[in-house]
């Protein structure tokens, strides 16, 4: 029973470690992505505004807090099982 717990914290770990990476690899390239900028021109340029953060699809933003949860309820959980099986050892 002990292999098995550990072997699922393992995969656990690993799962979580790589859920990490593709959300930072998704934030590292939406926030890389130039601004879309409007090609219709205006006949004020200075009615043209620019911010200084970018603003993303609010589905894409919906899906990084969701993934953001995700690792973090994944690294909860991992911490919980690592205590529960340091108080469970000899």
């Amino acid at each position: 029973m002990q292999t098995d717990f550990g072997q699922l914290t393992e995969e656990w770990a690993e799962k979580g470690a790589v859920t990490e990476q593709e959300a930072r690899s998704f934030v590292d390239n939406l926030m890389s992505e130039p601004a879309s900028q409007s090609t219709a021109s205006t006949s004020d340029p200075s009615s043209a505004t620019t911010t200084g953060t970018p603003t993303a699809d609010p589905d894409i933003q919906q899906e990084l807090q969701e993934l953001t949860a995700h690792i973090i309820a994944l690294r909860e959980e991992l911490e919980k099982l690592r205590e529960s099986e340091s108080d469970s050892s000899p």
